[in-house]
C-alpha cells in the first residue's frame, strides 16, 4: 500500500527567516555572504542544510537539500565544462602553433635542398685539391 503524502502547511509569509535560510538563500542564488569562492559555498551550504529551521517538514527538507545538491552539481559541471574548453583552447594553440613551426621547417629544408643542388651543379672549388 504506497504512503500518503502528509500535508504540510508552508510557513507564515510574514515570519522573518533564519539566518541560516539567509545564507542558503544567498548560497541558492550562487553568491557567498562573503563573496568566497565554491568550496567555501558549498561550506555555507552544509552548516545551512544542518540550521534549516526546525518548521520544515522532513520532505520540505529533503527537497531543500536535494534543490542545494543538484545546484552543486550543474554548478561543478558547468566548472569542469569551463575547463575542458579551456584545455580544447589550449590544444588548438599549440596545434596551430606546430602546424606553422613544420610550414616553417618545410621551407627551410626546401631552400637547403635548393641550395645543395645549386652547389652540386657548380664546380666545388671548396674541396677541390690540386
Amino acid at each position: 500500500m504506497p504512503k500518503a503524502k502528509r500535508a504540510t502547511a508552508p510557513a507564515p509569509a510574514s515570519a522573518p527567516a533564519p539566518a541560516a535560510h539567509k545564507q542558503a538563500t544567498a548560497a541558492e542564488a550562487g553568491h557567498s555572504e562573503s563573496g568566497t569562492d565554491d568550496m567555501a559555498s558549498d561550506l555555507d551550504l552544509a552548516a545551512a542544510e544542518a540550521a534549516l529551521p526546525a518548521t520544515m517538514s522532513k520532505e520540505e527538507r529533503r527537497k531543500y537539500i536535494n534543490r542545494m545538491a543538484a545546484r552543486r552539481s550543474r554548478r561543478k559541471k558547468a566548472a569542469m565544462q569551463h575547463e575542458l574548453e579551456q584545455a580544447v583552447a589550449q590544444a588548438q594553440e599549440r596545434l596551430d602553433q606546430l602546424a606553422n613551426e613544420k610550414r616553417s621547417l618545410l621551407m627551410e629544408i626546401a631552400q637547403l635542398e635548393r641550395l645543395v643542388g645549386a652547389h652540386d651543379r657548380a664546380p666545388c672549388k671548396v674541396n677541390s685539391r690540386p
